[in-house]
This record gives structure tokens, C-alpha cells and sequence, in this order.
């Protein structure tokens, strides 16, 4: 059985959404088309429930099953109508945190909007002694956006010290909007969400409440980070005691909170199939490259 990993899907890509292309965590609707009629040629399509129940008794069908991350409000408006088409659902991972509204952008977007919001081409960002100088009309400084060491550090931070970060790096890159004004309509909501279910037969699995890394977490707070999720999400219709790894990240420490929350599976990431021999706790997902 293939799992596949997404997280955007979008009609054209816009140039705000160069990082996100770069990361390979969009598409357009018509390559997610031809993705499905790809993967179809060879393959069952699986119902989220026909796929876990699959996974449960080590019966792994020849099949795919698709798994979307983060919570993007395009995955109702642009990815639910074409896998409708099709005749499959999906396992959604939103964040708990964006649907309860204790937090209002995930960490990534708020860094990403540093720089497809900036006004200057040209600044240095140092973080915990490490500076990166960049130059956004050149491809190899949004290749330092993406993927540079930079990215990695503020990532890793501590929820109030990178929020003074971003105050402080926004008064460098000097974005033309706020960070409110682009997270506004980004994420769905928690009607949304319920749409997803009621209307297209999509289940809903937990990626965490604040979408931390779970490596930088002490056992304590890596299971409230798990255990705050699941507690606000089990309240839906169509959760399913599924866990998703925020960015892939596994802690030492994550097995007895995934016990502790109910949790049955859990996805990494891995491009491969999903195998008998894999763990409950480790099941990898290709991701998706356009």
C-alpha cells in the first residue's frame, strides 16, 4: 500500500507561493489530476477507513490512500471536489492549535512571509550567531530560504523567543503586509473542517497542537503537545486516532504519549510503501514533487 503526503493544492501558482513550490508542498489542481489518474492506472484507490482497517490487520492491499498535512483551506476549495471525482477521500492533519485559534500562523508560513512579503530585496537575518545574507532576485538565496541552515534554527525556537524574532527580522525584510493579513483565510476552520467531513467522507488525524518539532520537546510538553491535539479533535466527526510527525521530526520520548493520547498509527515520511514489517508508530508516505 502507497500513502501519499500533500499539503496545498492550488489552481496556478502564484508568486507568493514560490517557497512552498520549492519545498515541494504544493500543486496545482491540475497536477493533482493527473497525479490521481496516474496512480490509478496501477492502483486501488482506498477509502481512508478501508486503508487503516487494512493497516490493522497487516492486509495491505494493492492500494494508495491520501494524506493531507496542516490544515490549508484550499484542500476543501480545490483538492475535496477532485478527489470526489475520483470516488476517494482523504486523512487530514490540521493543526489543532489554528482551529482553536490559540495560535494564528504556523511557524513555517510566519517565516515564509518574511520574504514573500518583503519590501527590501537585499538584507542579512543573524540568528544565535549565524547570518545568512540574501538577495531575492537571485534563485540561490529562495534555495537559503527554503532549505538553508537559518530556516532550521528559527524553526527549532521556542514559541515567544521566535515570536520576538519575527518582530525582530520583520523590521529588516520589511514585509508590505502583515502577518495577520496572510494567514487571514489560509488555514480552515473548524466548520471547515467539518465540511470536509460531511460532505466529502474525509477523516481527520492529529499533527499536533502548535505544529512544534517534537525533537526539541521535553517528555512533558511532547505529550501535551500530542495530548492537547487529540483531546480537542476527538470532539469531530470522522477523527480517526491517527498521528502525523510535524516536518518528520520523531522524539526518543514519542511512543508512550502516542499511547497515553489513543493514538493507533503514526506517518513519517520515507518514499516508499507502506510494508508489514513497517512499525504502528513509523509508517512512511511518498512525498509529492511537482
Amino acid at each position: 500500500m502507497i500513502a501519499i503526503c500533500l499539503h496545498r493544492v492550488v489552481p496556478e501558482i502564484l508568486p507568493e507561493m514560490r517557497p512552498y513550490r520549492l519545498r515541494g508542498t504544493v500543486i496545482t489542481t491540475k497536477e493533482l489530476d493527473r497525479l490521481m489518474q496516474r496512480l490509478s492506472e496501477s492502483l486501488t484507490p482506498l477509502p481512508v477507513d478501508t486503508a487503516l482497517s487494512a493497516l490493522g490487520n497487516q492486509d495491505l492491499k494493492r492500494g494508495f490512500c491520501l494524506t493531507f498535512d496542516d490544515g490549508y483551506s484550499d484542500n476543501l476549495e480545490y483538492a475535496a471536489p477532485i478527489l470526489k471525482k475520483w470516488g476517494i477521500n482523504a486523512l487530514i492533519f490540521p493543526v489543532s492549535g489554528l482551529l482553536d485559534r490559540s495560535m494564528e500562523i504556523l511557524p513555517v508560513d510566519s517565516w515564509y512571509w518574511l520574504f514573500v512579503s518583503a519590501a527590501k530585496h537585499r538584507f542579512s537575518l543573524n540568528l544565535r550567531g549565524y547570518s545568512t545574507e540574501f538577495n531575492l532576485q537571485h534563485p540561490g538565496s529562495w534555495t537559503q530560504v527554503v532549505h538553508g541552515r537559518l530556516k532550521e534554527l528559527f524553526l527549532r525556537l521556542p514559541w515567544p523567543e521566535r515570536k520576538a524574532k519575527i518582530r525582530e527580522f520583520s523590521q529588516v525584510s520589511q514585509p508590505r503586509i502583515s502577518q495577520e493579513e496572510f494567514a487571514n483565510g489560509l488555514y480552515l476552520d473548524q466548520e471547515q473542517i467539518k465540511g470536509l467531513v460531511n460532505e466529502y467522507g474525509w477523516r481527520i488525524g492529529s499533527h499536533g497542537r502548535t505544529h512544534a518539532f517534537l525533537d526539541t520537546l521535553d517528555p512533558n510538553d511532547l505529550c501535551r503537545e500530542i495530548e492537547g491535539s487529540v483531546g480537542f479533535l476527538e470532539n469531530f466527526p470522522g477523527f480517526r486516532p491517527v498521528f502525523a510527525y510535524p516536518d518528520a521530526r520523531i522524539s526518543q520520548d514519542i511512543q508512550p504519549c502516542l499511547n497515553r493520547a489513543g493514538i493507533r498509527f503514526a506517518f513519517v515520511l520515507g518514499n516508499r510503501p507502506v510494508t508489514v514489517s513497517d512499525p504502528e508508530f513509523a509508517l512512511p508516505r511518498y512525498t509529492c514533487q511537482p
